[in-house]
């Protein structure tokens, strides 16, 4: 064949390809283990409660070596526990999930709160009331449940322990002036209630009975002296007893005075009757004698 076409191969039958889809992923299965919820914090701030105007920061020591140095937040007040979500947290087993709390005034003073923990908290090996409010000065030791861990705190405020020492022993002082004045006062009214009129028959032995309390009462007040002597409290008591001496020489000037007075026997008379109306049977005979109405 002359006039031969070229032959033409016939095309392969084009098969449709199928898209492979990969298999849809599975939902995703829900977490039916919910993590734990916390427990709620039963703690209600105070109204005096207020942000920290100092820095502060425990110090941790075990068997007298530093461990760490715990910064302080910045909060109203600051939660001290085994949980996790705690300012502070700790991991002794002993320490419950909230032990306590670290609060705040507006003065910048910090006080310990227990939260009525298992196995409470010491401040300066002393145990504190749960549920009270316990200041907290640079120094002071912490430990927290039975851990073996002493927490140290620190403050950058002012601290004069001389003068907080003072105050108390004032205060101290002052408490035990007015007790010790109290009771002699009501030993006082006691003895006058049960002696009532006596007509001159016993004025003797009511003499040596004031003399037996006055005594007493120096002895009480001695006491009282020589024991606040012991802690350093005796300078509002000298006070209180340079006064009782002063009034103690104007009654003996004013005894002697009407003694030695330029009066007439009868003006004399008169006078020491008004000022010690206390008669025996031989002074009543005399004061008759001489007019005297103390009879």
């Amino acid at each position: 064949m002359s006039d031969s076409k070229e032959f033409a191969v016939p095309a392969l039958p084009t098969q449709k390809q199928q898209k492979v889809e990969a298999p849809a992923p599975a939902p995703a299965q829900e977490n039916t283990k919910r993590l734990p919820q916390p427990p709620p914090l039963k703690y209600e701030k105070p109204s005096w409660s207020a942000q920290p105007t100092y820095k502060y920061q425990l110090e941790v020591l075990k068997n007298g070596a530093s461990l760490e140095t715990v910064q302080g937040p910045r909060k109203e007040f600051v939660t001290i526990g085994r949980l996790p979500i705690c300012d502070i947290p700790m991991e002794h087993p002993s320490i419950s999930r909230y032990q306590a709390i670290i609060q705040f005034n507006h003065d910048g003073d910090a006080y310990i709160y227990d939260m009525d923990s298992a196995h409470g908290t010491k401040v300066n090996k002393k145990p504190i009331p749960a549920r009270e409010y316990v200041q907290l000065k640079p120094g002071d030791q912490i430990r927290f449940g039975e851990s073996t861990r002493l927490c140290i705190f620190d403050s950058e405020k002012p601290y004069d322990p001389e003068a907080e020492a003072e105050e108390r022993r004032q205060i101290a002082l002052k408490k035990r002036l007015a007790k010790a004045r109290g009771e002699l006062q009501s030993d006082q009214t006691e003895n006058v209630e049960s002696e009532g009129i006596s007509w001159g028959f016993q004025e003797d032995a009511e003499e040596e009975d004031d003399d037996e309390e006055d005594n007493g009462a120096e002895n009480s007040i001695q006491d009282i002296e020589a024991s606040l002597d012991k802690s350093g409290d005796a300078s509002l008591l000298s006070v209180e007893a340079e006064k009782m001496a002063v009034e103690d020489a104007k009654r003996r000037r004013e005894d002697l005075k009407i003694m030695y007075d330029d009066d007439s026997d009868e003006e004399l008379y008169d006078k020491t009757c008004k000022q010690h109306c206390v008669c025996l049977w031989s002074d009543v005979l005399i004061c008759c004698i001489n007019g005297c109405a103390c009879s």
